[in-house]
């Protein structure tokens, strides 16, 4: 067989696998996901499902670190020596609406909130030093602001997420920066 058909193929396979694990993520935690319901969903046999992945788990964590590269792709194209805060949020918005089926699982009930901590610590050092020097306060103040900032940019985002993404992403991207700019 033709490596590119293989490799179509796989990718397929894969992308039936994503979309079957995050249909039955709306509806139970991941511990209660058997392969084998997953398999049937999915359409495929337990066999090629082995072949990818040891456990749903596995294919979840495949799932969140392909957003998680995207995400950090999304913030190293931020230009936020300038502090353009708002742009910055709005990238992050714009990284979770293109990724709505996703996301509605991880921000959902059954959502990975280590996950969703993780990420949203990546550019921590980053922001810090940028308040640092932009807004003129120390590294307490500025490491304060982010931990606000962080824990209440979740709860926004989940709000958002859990709402059906019915707030346009820039009037909330908007709300948060004037909640966070306050000096």
């Amino acid at each position: 067989m033709d490596n590119n058909v293989k490799d179509i193929r796989i990718k397929k396979t894969k992308t039936k696998l994503k979309k079957s694990l995050l249909i039955l993520l709306k509806n139970k935690p991941i511990e209660a996901i058997s392969v084998t319901e997953l398999c049937t969903r999915a359409e495929i046999n337990r066999n090629t499902f082995y072949s990818h992945y040891e456990n749903p788990h596995k294919l979840l964590d495949d799932i969140e670190n392909e957003l998680y590269q995207e995400l950090i792709q999304t913030l190293m194209k931020a230009n936020l020596t300038n502090i353009d805060f708002n742009s910055f949020i709005l990238s992050i918005f714009n990284s979770i609406y293109k990724n709505q089926d996703i996301c509605s699982v991880l921000f959902g009930e059954y959502g990975d909130t280590e996950f969703i901590q993780n990420a949203i610590e990546v550019p921590r050092l980053l922001v810090i030093e940028t308040w640092k020097k932009t807004l003129n306060i120390s590294d307490f103040e500025a490491s304060i602001r982010y931990s606000y900032f962080a824990g209440g940019s979740i709860s926004v985002i989940k709000e958002w997420v859990n709402s059906g993404y019915i707030m346009r992403k820039e009037v909330v991207a908007e709300y948060l920066e004037k909640i966070i700019m306050i000096k």
